[in-house]
């Protein structure tokens, strides 16, 4: 409810079937929404040539240390996310911290804070971590927050993954919004186009 328009960016075709097809049922038919707008395309081409700009963006690639997806960790990257976010909004970058060392995660921590001075750490479970970035100083609203946990549709998502009740989102925050800049080791390089320490 409220979110009037929502562009989904892929650039495999195959997970696109997948998403439609086998995970559907888990994902309430997401790509058949009517506020749904489906591009099949590289991301960094996307933001690059798109002339919208969006209160959140959320970048979930596949794992830092696979093959050819490191420019989407890179400095530039998230300087054309930065580009395309409305004034106070929110950069998401989900990051896959298993099956990685602690100089990777410290890499993309470091590669995604020198463009948001703003940087918490969220927990959502496994081996996952997600970067929440801004421009701005941010203050969550809490009760907002509270109020669409209790809408029906969201509250029921959330169970599904074992989140019954508010404090349990809550209590995913790893690193205060603000701080994420001082979790990698200060010698930590910045990875960028220019110098794809990543790849």
């Amino acid at each position: 409810p409220g979110i009037k328009r929502v562009d989904v960016v892929e650039i495999s075709p195959e997970v696109i079937v997948a998403a439609r097809g086998f995970f559907g049922p888990f994902n309430d038919q997401a790509l058949n929404d009517a506020r749904t707008k489906l591009t099949l395309d590289d991301a960094k081409t996307f933001l690059q040539t798109t002339p919208l700009k969006y209160d959140v963006i959320v970048t979930e690639p596949s794992n830092p240390w696979m093959a050819g997806v490191a420019a989407v960790f890179s400095h530039e990257f998230y300087t054309d996310v930065r580009a395309r976010l409305k004034t106070g909004g929110l950069a998401a970058q989900w990051l896959q911290s298993y099956e990685s060392d602690d100089a990777t995660v410290d890499l993309v921590i470091n590669t995604f804070s020198s463009v948001f001075p703003y940087v918490g750490i969220w927990h959502p479970g496994g081996g996952d971590i997600v970067l929440l970035g801004s421009v701005e100083t941010f203050q969550p609203d809490v009760a907002a927050m509270a109020r669409r946990f209790a809408v029906p549709s969201v509250r029921s998502d959330l169970e599904r993954v074992g989140i019954k009740d508010f404090t349990a989102v809550l209590s995913l925050e790893l690193i205060p919004f603000g701080e994420g800049l001082f979790v990698p080791d200060p010698t930590t390089p910045i990875h960028s186009d220019f110098r794809p320490v990543l790849e």
